[in-house]
């Protein structure tokens, strides 16, 4: 893969998350992303396996965060 596959896979990532986690802001989705990305720095790893165990760990991280948070429902006046 070269690196506009990369950008190209992470970007596909990120939408994915975006939609499954959509009460998260999107720069944190993408540093979240961006996080996972760098943990796998000098890992050996087939390069087509990183974008979706970027995506695994992104997901449980998001899901921690997201059950972790109290029920953002709007106050009724």
């Amino acid at each position: 893969m070269d690196d506009s596959d990369d950008d190209q896979s992470m970007e596909q990532v990120l939408e994915r998350l975006l939609e499954q986690f959509p009460t998260v802001p999107r720069r944190q989705v993408a540093e979240l992303v961006d996080e996972e990305l760098d943990s796998y720095d000098g890992e050996i790893l087939d390069q087509e396996e990183v974008p979706s165990e970027v995506e695994q760990s992104a997901r449980e991280r998001l899901t921690e965060l997201t059950a972790s948070r109290p029920d953002s429902t709007p106050d009724e006046d």
